[in-house]
């Protein structure tokens, strides 16, 4: 990045106007959705097909720090979702009893990982990791989507937990996954099969502990220093633990989940510890709706602006899509087997790729390399094939809608 601006006279008008010109659109594409019921997914990403590979509205100089910032950006984007993610992990009854969407969650991601793998493998002959790492990405579905779709229709309690539990397993799961094959795909992280059990208790140990005393210590900081920022800063600590992990080459990501599930569970670790923690909620939602709709827009139109628009890549988007919506609708068959036809239905029209789809696509592209670029180029066609569908099956659901 530091490269990029040095050619551009080290100018900071390209990033301030083109962050500026990501919340704009980000506004518009909103207001857009709400006129014509069109998934903000597509909108978001139509625009930025317009703006660059239809239009080159966009100066190639703009693009191209666009594209420095997505390893800082995808960084930073890892963090929050994996944070919000996790914190949902309660300790309580609807974690424990909802057998089915854990599994749901747990499933969408491991079964894509392992079908991807072979059958990119098979097929087009992709080394392993990459189809794994392919399916690790798509394994997703959105919970920015699926969320509030469910808390507006009438459904009993136990469907809506077993949705909400499997969108955020789903989400943690997708990314967890997806770190450990990146590293081996990128050669960081290189052993033999009789040093992988060391290795994964080495890798993954470091950032137990570290997420277990982050998340601790944050506890006792929030007792003392209550303030209504408690979230902002909360975020913070998330990165800097991120950062201090991977300087030490932990597993990284594990350790913001370990943090955020502390964090998450708050009143269930203050009775142990004999504090008086409590979070400040005030101003939390609106907070977190602002960072997520900065993250979303930014990789959505991202994609469109960079997406490479081929035959070649559609067919390959198809037939990932195929595959994966028959995963979704095994696993639905299987896991929701004694539910009515119509929940089976609607769970099973809940598989739009989403926003962690969408960052973990772009962090790779960042890398660059043959594969990473196809598998960049097939989750933005799995992305809005699976958003088609789920709107077209959603539409066919006979749910009553809340008033």
């Amino acid at each position: 990045m530091l490269g990029t601006l040095l050619e551009l006279g080290a100018s900071t008008d390209p990033i301030i106007i083109g962050i500026a010109l990501i919340i704009i659109i980000g506004y518009i594409g909103g207001a857009v959705f709400r006129r014509t019921r069109i998934p903000e997914v597509l909108i978001l990403m139509l625009i930025g097909i317009i703006l660059v590979p239809v239009g080159n509205l966009i100066p190639a100089s703009y693009l191209s720090v666009l594209k420095s910032l997505v390893p800082t950006i995808g960084a930073i984007a890892l963090v929050v979702i994996m944070f919000n993610a996790s914190k949902e992990l309660k300790f309580n009854d609807r974690l424990a009893k909802n057998w089915k969407g854990v599994t749901f969650g747990i499933l969408d991601t491991v079964i894509s990982a392992i079908v991807l793998a072979f059958f990119m493998q098979y097929f087009l002959g992709w080394p392993l990791i990459y189809g794994a790492i392919l399916g690790a990405i798509i394994g997703e579905t959105t919970t920015v989507v699926v969320i509030p779709l469910i808390r507006g229709i009438k459904i009993t309690s136990d469907l809506y937990n077993v949705i909400f539990v499997e969108t955020t397993i789903n989400a943690v799961a997708s990314i967890v996954v997806f770190s450990l094959l990146l590293g081996f795909a990128t050669g960081v992280k290189s052993f033999t099969l009789a040093q992988f059990p060391s290795y994964l208790l080495d890798y993954i140990s470091v950032a137990v502990f570290l997420g277990i005393v982050a998340g601790i210590v944050w506890l006792f900081v929030i007792k003392t220093v209550k303030h209504a920022r408690e979230y902002l800063a909360t975020i913070a600590v998330a990165l800097f633990l991120y950062g201090i992990v991977d300087l030490f080459n932990g597993a990284a990501i594990i350790s913001v989940l370990i943090f955020a599930m502390i964090i998450g569970n708050e009143q269930v670790f203050a009775k142990y510890l004999n504090i008086k923690s409590k979070l400040t909620k005030k101003g939390e939602t609106s907070v977190q709706n602002a960072i997520e709709f900065l993250i979303r827009t930014f990789f959505f139109v991202l994609m469109g602006m960079i997406i490479v628009l081929s035959v070649q890549y559609l067919i390959y988007g198809i037939i990932v899509t195929v595959i994966v919506v028959g995963i979704r609708y095994l696993e639905t068959r299987t896991i929701l087997y004694n539910n009515d036809p119509t929940e089976k239905k609607l769970v099973f029209a809940l598989m739009p790729r989403g926003v962690t789809t969408a960052t973990l696509a772009a962090i790779v592209f960042g890398i660059g390399g043959i594969f990473f670029s196809q598998i960049f180029y097939i989750c933005f066609m799995v992305i809005v094939f699976t958003t088609i569908l789920s709107s077209i099956m959603l539409s066919r659901t006979k749910f009553e809608v809340k008033k």
